[in-house]
């Protein structure tokens, strides 16, 4: 039988020739994996006999590919599994060995050498031992990408490595989705580099490959699946997907058509939901999430803040989140109709849409940064979102402005220091805040810093030690202690206070070269420390410190 990527997405049983002119269509194997088509060459489409031909192409059953297990729902198809929609003083900060352009260099040779080794364990052996598990979306993209415009036994060995690095779990589901994604907001461009390379890409969701969740197939853009339609030879298979294309065409006009009165206020929220359950069309709801985004976009400037409003306010009743918010009363008569898949999804596709939109109108940029913030405040997109987004460069260079300035714009949401590698960059914020406070003086503005580190309690002490070290070494010890002194209560407590000195009196030795009188200095501070009510005198007395 042919390899599942013969073609890309025209594999076909029963066939050798690599010419899909020349060869009758038996059996198109993605075609039978989505649509669960008996006969693909039967004579009409299974779901035109139905009276609810979206309901049979968005099965409410969704199973998993058959290597990986069963699952039965969309979750599968998330770009980011979080916990919490911003980071806490639990979250711990990512710390690969790498920097992520280092990771990024590593990886593309790495990558390079396996497609001619094919040496599946020694290419896993490598990547376990860059020790940078937190950017692996970047190697499974990097590993797709890389093999497209390879020869079939290339884009197999790919695959194969791909199903071990997630079966061992170096790679997590989520990163292989993020991977993945990544090249489906680029398939354009890669079209141009590699003309066969749509096809290849759908193909990978073929359950033969057995790496993706077949519903990520009924969340491609229409314009994916037209290109790749346009490449499937006449008969019932191509009969199949062009319908199929048509649907959801016509899905994404009838939504938009729908959201116009609901974003105007001549259709309520809640007539909007009954119809988007009736039509039954799961599979496709971040379209929704993409189609009101944009009808946002595109209101005029002074019609923007109330149109954004409106938009989330839908969100909220749609994903079951209302409480009242912007007035909206009553809950959701079923499930949540937008699943965090589908937000996802859906603010993804808007940032793959930014490059364009502002070829367009210089000014959208704006806009798009409002409604990134304002899904994070509102929580319906986590922080983590834009962190990652960002990373991975979803949308090119549009795309990143829009998130480096959302992000800027979230602070209480977004760890101050995201960026490629948080424990890394976290250290350089630490110490930048400290050096800025002693030459502003502004204990305001290092409180704001301090709350938008989210540092952990372990942080926290080990940032109030480096700040009396800075004192010592610039003798401004005073200003360590006013801003101790002020900001005690709101970000670190008296035990905290205790731990630094502790901290502080542990690594005096440390110090003894830089600061030779560092012992005599730490003995004066702890003192001044106890007159400003900081410490006990207890705690001086088992230092052997006298109070006076």
């Amino acid at each position: 039988m042919a390899s599942v990527f013969s073609q890309g997405y025209l594999v076909q049983e029963g066939s050798t020739s690599l010419d899909p002119e020349a060869q009758v269509p038996t059996k198109h194997l993605l075609l039978d994996d989505v649509f669960g088509l008996p006969d693909v060459e039967a004579s009409a489409p299974r779901w035109s006999k139905s009276a609810n031909p979206t309901a049979l192409m968005t099965p409410s059953s969704r199973d998993r590919n058959p290597m990986l297990g069963g699952f039965g729902d969309a979750e599968e198809c998330r770009l980011l599994d979080c916990g919490t929609v911003s980071p806490t003083c639990a979250t711990v900060p990512d710390d690969p060995r790498l920097e992520f352009d280092d990771f990024r260099i590593r990886i593309a040779s790495l990558s390079r050498e396996f497609h001619q080794s094919k040496d599946v364990q020694g290419m896993v052996s490598s990547i376990v031992a860059l020790d940078s598990q937190c950017f692996h979306d970047e190697l499974v993209a990097v590993l797709l990408r890389s093999s497209l415009d390879r020869k079939e036994a290339e884009r197999e060995s790919a695959v194969a490595l791909l199903r071990v690095l997630l079966d061992e779990k170096h790679v997590s589901t989520t990163q292989l989705v993020r991977g993945y994604e990544k090249l489906v907001l680029m398939w354009e461009d890669l079209r141009l580099d590699v003309p066969d390379g749509p096809g290849h890409l759908v193909g990978l969701l073929s359950s033969k490959a057995g790496l993706f969740d077949r519903d990520l197939f009924k969340r491609l853009p229409d314009g994916l699946l037209g290109c790749v339609c346009d490449r499937v030879p006449p008969g019932a298979s191509h009969d199949t997907l062009e319908q199929y294309v048509r649907e959801l065409q016509a899905f994404k006009k009838d939504v938009a058509g729908r959201l116009k009165d609901v974003l105007s206020g001549a259709a309520s929220i809640k007539s909007f939901a009954t119809w988007l359950q009736g039509v039954d069309a799961a599979a496709f709801h971040h379209e929704v999430v993409l189609g009101a985004c944009l009808s946002a976009v595109g209101a005029p400037s002074e019609r923007f803040a109330e149109k954004q409003k409106a938009v989330f306010e839908m969100f909220k009743f749609l994903t079951g989140a209302n409480n009242g918010f912007c007035g909206v009363n009553g809950e959701l008569d079923c499930s949540p109709l937008l699943t965090e898949a589908d937000l996802q999804l859906g603010f993804s596709r808007l940032l793959g849409m930014v490059g364009e939109l502002v070829k367009a109108d210089s000014t959208v940029s704006t806009t798009v940064v409002s409604l990134f913030r304002g899904a994070v405040e509102q929580e319906l997109l986590a922080a983590d979102f834009l962190k990652t987004a960002r990373r991975l460069r979803f949308g090119g260079l549009p795309g990143v402005q829009v998130l480096r300035e959302a992000q800027r714009q979230t602070p209480a949401f977004s760890r101050r220091v995201w960026g490629s590698g948080d424990k890394r960059h976290l250290q350089a914020e630490t110490r930048e805040a400290i050096l800025e406070y002693f030459d502003s003086g502004s204990v305001d503005e290092l409180g704001q810093i301090v709350g938008e580190l989210h540092l952990s309690d372990k942080e926290l002490i080990k940032f109030l030690r480096k700040m009396l070290v800075s004192g010592m070494e610039s003798k401004q010890s005073d200003k360590a202690l006013d801003a101790m002194s002020e900001l005690k209560g709101f970000f670190w407590s008296d035990a905290d206070v205790q731990e630094a000195f502790d901290e502080l009196q542990g690594v005096a030795d440390d110090l003894v070269l830089d600061l030779p009188y560092c012992r005599e200095q730490i003995n004066a501070l702890m003192q001044r420390a106890h007159g400003r009510g900081l410490l006990e005198e207890s705690y001086l007395g088992t230092a052997c410190i006298s109070a006076v």
